[in-house]
């Protein structure tokens, strides 16, 4: 997996902290590297890396260091949205990528866009920025059929999906997506390919293959519990589910359950979501889009049936927590008023309103995005040896899990984005997203 962990490219950031050697003091470390917060903390970077974590009395400052004082914040690993559509035309631009640092979400899983977007944004493209999150990208999905050409292509045949795994391989994806219709030949050698070229498959399981079978295929990551057919377990029926279950733990079978994404319009404020005041940073072509959406959707299901499905949905989200399933967070950004950098937080909220506790659902959305993507060497922890990608909050995230959303300071590969040039990109985006809608 050709995972982009190194600095990245592009114009030097005004007002930030740049990298060099800089010391972040009285902080409360949480992540997964030990189940005890480290109280009283200090960080110290050097260049993209955290080269000491301890007692703030044990790190060291050197004589060029910078030095911010957190005040008491507390420090997450950054963020991993492991769903998303932000590269696909022209979703990317208007400041759309920009929105995962400002909300501290400092790596993403793109699930569907165009080769030349992704290239785009790989280190030295034309889109490439310190502002990106990093990218582990699949570009456009396997389907049988062409749903949107922005993000998908057909491959009808087994020969025509090998052939287009070959290509996007030589094109420098990261994984393969597969979607709905994707019929069973084509899926078949659209794994086998993938096995040969060492990309990881993942994404809806089409819909003439079990979802067993995709598992004991070696299909890497299953995307929203397969919903498109009530669920996996409406699959194989209740009795038999807790068998499904075992068979993804057995085979490492990872669940990204989506559940913002697929209950918004079942949310207490529905329909009203489009006067959420977030959406003044999403440019006005995306809301319009997502409008229309929406209507088509409501137009072939009622309120009451949506809020049924959905309350099915979360208690099978609880169900693959329960059964200690590997589940990552994706917000399907990019989707129906799913807003990027934003969204990743809704999700984590309704994965603790899941059964998931706030330490499991911060788990996640950082330490298990590394041990999926196979980078714990560099990714998911603060600690010593790793990439410098952490989040300051102003209140601790293990006492209420909304607390995510209060960011004091991001720092992304070794640079400091304070609260007031956090605010200042914000407001660049929404100037770049007129005109603004929702009273924001």
């Amino acid at each position: 997996m050709s995972l982009v962990l190194g600095a990245c490219s592009g114009p030097p950031v005004t007002n930030t902290i740049d990298p060099g050697s800089g010391v972040i003091t009285n902080v409360t470390i949480i992540d997964g590297s030990d189940p005890t917060p480290i109280e009283n903390a200090a960080i110290l970077i050097r260049g993209n890396r955290i080269v000491r974590v301890g007692a703030g009395e044990d790190v060291p400052v050197p004589e060029d260091a910078w030095v911010h004082d957190g005040q008491g914040a507390f420090a997450i690993p950054g963020l991993w949205d492991m769903h998303t559509h932000a590269l696909w035309q022209p979703f990317v631009h208007d400041g759309f990528l920009r929105l995962f640092l400002v909300n501290g979400v400092t790596g993403i899983r793109d699930m569907g866009g165009t080769l030349e977007v992704v290239r785009a944004v790989r280190p030295g493209g034309s889109l490439d920025s310190p502002l990106n999150p990093r990218i582990v990208a699949a570009g456009p999905w396997l389907n049988g059929s062409v749903i949107d050409p922005r993000a998908g292509i057909a491959a009808e045949t087994a020969e025509a999906a090998r052939e287009a795994v070959a290509s996007f391989a030589e094109a420098g994806v990261d994984f393969i997506k597969v979607y709905v219709q994707l019929p069973r030949p084509a899926f078949l050698a659209a794994l086998d390919e993938a096995r040969i070229r060492g990309l990881p498959v993942a994404g809806h399981v089409p819909l003439d293959v079990s979802s067993q079978e995709a598992a004991e295929l070696g299909m890497r990551s299953i995307e929203h519990m397969r919903t498109e057919i009530g669920g996996f377990c409406e699959e194989v029926g209740e009795t038999d589910c807790e068998e499904l279950l075992s068979v993804f733990r057995r085979n490492n079978t990872w669940q990204t359950p989506t559940l913002f994404v697929r209950g918004k319009w079942a949310f207490p404020h529905a329909p009203s979501f489009a006067a959420d005041p977030r959406l003044r940073y999403a440019p006005s072509y995306l809301r319009e889009e997502w409008e229309g959406i929406l209507e088509s959707r409501l137009e072939r299901k009622s309120f009451e049936e949506i809020r049924r499905q959905y309350a099915a949905e979360r208690e099978l989200a609880g169900a693959i927590h329960r059964a200690r399933l590997l589940i990552l967070a994706g917000s399907d950004a990019g989707d129906l008023y799913s807003l990027a950098g934003f969204s990743i937080h809704d999700e984590l909220e309704l994965l603790v309103g899941a059964g998931l506790s706030p330490r499991e659902a911060l788990h996640a959305a950082t330490l298990a995005p590394a041990e999926y993507l196979g980078a714990t060497d560099s990714l998911g922890t603060i600690t010593e040896g790793k990439l410098a990608d952490f989040v300051l909050l102003h209140a601790n995230p293990l006492e209420d899990i909304r607390n995510t959303r209060r960011i004091r300071a991001v720092v992304r590969d070794g640079r400091l984005y304070d609260r007031s040039e956090l605010d200042g990109i914000l407001e660049q985006i929404a100037d770049a997203a007129e005109p603004t809608v929702g009273g924001g």
